[in-house]
């Protein structure tokens, strides 16, 4: 356990000195683009996959009511 916490303490000393070490510059202008583009794919996968989801579950609920219809025909 102590040795844990000392390879954190290491590892966070070197990222320390490492950021010390970068200027800053700020965003660039790729931001303005990169971030809206992962959003948007994230909304239109979230779109696809829901889509895909409830026609799924839909197709397995018309499947359920059709197996419970059959058996009250035949009882």
């Amino acid at each position: 356990m102590i040795a844990l916490a000392l390879l954190h303490g290491a590892l966070l000393a070197l990222l320390q000195q490492a950021a010390a070490q970068v200027p800053d510059k700020g965003m660039s202008s790729a931001h303005f683009v990169y971030i809206p583009g992962c959003i948007i794919v994230g909304i239109v996968l979230g779109y696809v996959l829901g889509a895909r989801a409830a026609r799924a579950e839909a197709a397995a609920e018309r499947k359920k009511a059709e197996s419970r219809a059959a058996r009250q025909q035949d009882a």
